[in-house]
């Protein structure tokens, strides 16, 4: 019976981290987000170049949300996921320009 006890306590205590772990990358994902957002607005403007500018930020605060949401860091490939480098050279990611 104690044994039983022990493996649903580890259960119990994965769970809380898996929950601290989500709640972490949701944090980070949200700050990205706001810095992603912070920088299109600082870029808004009638120009078409600042409105792809502004198209490619709000892209990549999607796509980290979605690296976050679905724990991105233990994916088999995530290849210059959440670098600087252009988003079509992110693994999977294709865009139209």
């Amino acid at each position: 019976m104690a044994r039983s006890n022990r493996g649903r306590n580890d259960r119990i205590g994965g769970s809380l981290s898996s929950t601290l772990d989500a709640a972490e990358h949701a944090a980070s994902a949200r700050a990205v987000v706001a810095q992603s957002l912070s920088r299109r607005d600082e870029a808004s403007g009638t120009d078409h170049a600042r409105s792809r500018e502004q198209n490619a930020l709000t892209d990549r605060a999607a796509l980290t949300v979605l690296y976050y949401a679905t724990n991105g860091a233990n994916w088999q490939r995530n290849d210059k996921w959440l670098s600087e480098k252009p988003l079509n050279t992110w693994h999977g990611v294709s865009t139209d320009r």
